[in-house]
């Protein structure tokens, strides 16, 4: 049993042929089992039962086979020789943009834009995300903030009312004796209610000093109203200003700050107002958180969903984007191909 003898490369000269028959004859498809790449032959090229020829692009040796006549061809594993020679075979290589290389290429490219694109979303999202958490919190505060100052001041305002009347009814009562009135003393703790302080002030008639003269606390009473400082705390001089204006005849409001066990500043309003006829001026403090609860839990809440959602969405994002540079990444990866036959050929 012979060999067969090696076809040129359908890159040489062919011998001329009929135009007729090459125009009219069938060609089928030949793969390389080692690359995949494919080849269309004439098997009227095939003198015997089978040639041989060579990839362009691994190597390897192919071995064609004419069966069933003209039109059919099949592949045989090299170096098992077929029983006779060939001739050469003419090959038509598919057009480049439809061989793997080109579309591992292609998914590459698509894959590296897709991933930046993601990612300048992600960021993006992170970024919008964290603009309106900073917004809704400054609303929120905002909003608590005037809430809680309307509710202290109608406390203050209905308690003053309250005041008025009970001071009115007893004129020739000594300021020293005020706290020893539980009506008095009823009106200013609980009508001034959710306090962190209340009390009833006023200058002195003897030196002019302001002086506690009815308090949520009895041990302050006639005390300078500079006692305050303690509960207020680093803001007292502008609530100082605030409440011996107040006593001039003109109702104010405004908050402060003070520091919590955490390490936190904690916003307290304040109110006070003129209670009319007396020369006495009534003022409350309370917490804002307590004065305005609704509206500061719901800001804590939303932020809290909008931080949620901006790290999830951010996170998701990111590891598409991942996903994504990982195929890219992949599909510029070629697998090695093994030369057979004499070596690669170009």
């Amino acid at each position: 049993m012979s060999t067969p003898r090696p076809a040129e490369h359908p890159s040489a000269a062919r011998p001329p042929c009929d135009p007729a028959a090459a125009t009219t004859e069938i060609r089928p498809i030949v793969i390389c089992e080692e690359c995949g790449r494919k080849y269309r032959v004439l098997p009227s090229k095939i003198r015997g039962s089978a040639a041989v020829f060579t990839c362009r692009d691994c190597g390897h040796r192919i071995v064609v086979a004419k069966t069933r006549g003209l039109a059919q061809v099949e592949t045989r594993p090299w170096p098992a020789p077929p029983p006779a020679a060939a001739e050469e075979l003419a090959d038509v290589p598919l057009p480049p943009d439809a061989a793997p290389d080109r579309r591992l290429g292609l998914l590459a490219v698509f894959g590296w834009v897709m991933a930046a694109a993601i990612a300048v979303a992600a960021g993006f999202f992170q970024v919008r995300s964290q603009e309106l958490l900073e917004e809704l919190e400054g609303l929120g505060r905002a909003a608590a903030h005037e809430l809680a100052r309307q509710r202290i001041e109608m406390r203050v305002a209905a308690a003053a009312d309250a005041l008025q009347r009970q001071l009115s009814a007893h004129p020739d009562l000594d300021r020293r004796e005020l706290a020893g009135r539980p009506e008095l003393r009823a009106i200013v703790a609980p009508e001034a209610g959710a306090a962190a302080w209340a009390l009833l002030y006023g200058p002195s008639d003897s030196d002019g000093v302001w002086r506690i003269w009815l308090h949520s606390d009895p041990g302050l009473t006639g005390a300078d109203l500079r006692a305050l400082a303690v509960q207020v705390g680093p803001d007292f001089p502008e609530v100082f200003a605030l409440l011996t204006g107040a006593a001039g005849g003109a109702p104010a409001s405004g908050r402060y700050r003070v520091p919590a066990a955490d390490g936190r500043w904690e916003h307290q309003a304040v109110a006070c107002r003129p209670v009319v006829g007396t020369g006495y001026a009534l003022a409350a403090a309370g917490p804002v958180e307590g004065l305005a609860g609704p509206v500061v839990r719901l800001q804590r809440e939303a932020a809290d969903l909008i931080r949620e959602m901006g790290v999830s969405a951010a996170g998701l994002l990111a590891g598409t984007a991942a996903a994504l540079a990982l195929t890219a990444v992949l599909g510029t990866l070629r697998p090695a191909r093994p030369v057979q036959g004499g070596g690669r050929r170009r």
